[in-house]
């Protein structure tokens, strides 16, 4: 957006679409403004890239590269890209323009992207997306390809032990195919604000066959990728 008008950017991308929001050279928000404008929301939420509890991110700036976070609304998340003081989004192409004199130039502006993200937030129990799910699953099967699943539902924090989703008892029980539980305890470095070197370490449980029922299975696969996060 710029002052007094508004401009219509178009992605230069076939596989996404962007919204740009224009400012003027040195107006580009940082975290630290839109992690106040999500408190003042009752229905927007951060997830990535905002801040840690080992450390402020907003004093790590990768050099030369665009700063970035996922914001949460309505069950959906998009990616921003281009928060100051990083470098800004590449300037877009310039569909259209509303109420403005002349389009906005890269000389006097900057961007800020947002696309869509790639994660479904509170949408995961939805009849479609469960529909759609099942359905992928069983024509990769017919494919002959494993499948790989958090059955959690996402990635866990080392030392936290979280339900598994109902959507892994639905593959199950449709699919009729063994379960082999895999545990890893990544999160040790992963889940912080800065990623730290480390060993990794993979434990393959033993195959649990087709067909228990839904309360034995799920207990197996439970303690089986729970067995390195003591």
């Amino acid at each position: 957006m710029t002052e007094g008008g508004w401009a219509i950017s178009q992605s230069q991308r076939a596989d996404a679409t962007h919204l740009h929001l224009l400012f003027a050279k040195g107006k580009r928000p940082d975290r630290a403004a839109v992690r106040a404008f999500a408190a003042r929301q009752q229905a927007v939420g951060l997830s990535h890239g905002l801040q840690s509890d080992d450390v402020s991110l907003d004093d790590i700036v990768p050099a030369g590269q665009p700063i970035w976070a996922e914001l949460l609304c309505d069950g959906l998340t998009f990616d921003l890209s281009g928060f100051a003081p990083g470098l800004p989004s590449a300037f877009p192409a310039i569909a259209h323009r509303f109420d403005l004199a002349e389009l906005p130039a890269p000389d006097a502006y900057e961007a800020l992207s947002i696309m869509p993200g790639p994660h479904l937030i509170a949408g995961a129990r939805s009849l479609p997306v469960v529909r759609a799910m099942l359905a992928l699953a069983k024509q990769r099967v017919a494919e002959g390809r494993p499948l790989i699943i958090f059955p959690e539902g996402t990635r866990v924090a080392h030392g936290h032990r979280e339900p598994l989703q109902a959507g892994f008892a639905g593959l199950y029980k449709l699919l009729r195919l063994p379960v082999v539980p895999i545990a890893v305890d990544s999160g040790r470095a992963y889940h912080r604000a800065v990623k730290r070197p480390g060993r990794i370490t993979y434990k393959v449980g033993a195959a649990i066959p087709a067909g228990l029922p839904r309360a034995d299975v799920e207990a197996r696969v439970h303690a089986a990728i729970n067995a390195l996060n003591g």
